[in-house]
């Protein structure tokens, strides 16, 4: 049976197969790739309003074969998307300002 590789990253950390499993085909282990997603968000979830998980198979011969990628993106009714980068994007200077004052 061909063995495959998958790379898993969700919004905080990447995890490299180094193992390897095995599935009688391709588009079997491109399910279980899907499957993966699903099952990361869901340990993930809720955390927030903004998340970004991915996951990438490679063959036998470490050639990738497939990605798939989930987003998750949640905002109160009436907020646009770009309000929500908006309010992201002023967080995150608070954040920067407050570590450069921290020097």
């Amino acid at each position: 049976m061909p063995r495959f590789f998958f790379t898993t990253h969700d919004s905080s950390s990447v995890d490299i197969d180094d193992e390897g499993l095995d599935f009688p085909n391709e588009r079997a282990a491109k399910n279980a790739a899907q499957r993966a997603l699903v099952d990361i968000a869901d340990e993930h979830l809720p955390d927030g309003e903004r998340a970004d998980f991915k996951v990438e198979v490679e063959n036998a011969d470490h050639a990738k074969i497939y990605d798939a990628s989930l987003r998750f993106e949640a905002r109160e009714p009436g907020q646009t998307a770009e309000d929500n980068d908006r309010a992201l994007d002023e967080a995150a200077d608070r954040i920067a300002a407050a570590l450069k004052g921290m020097r």
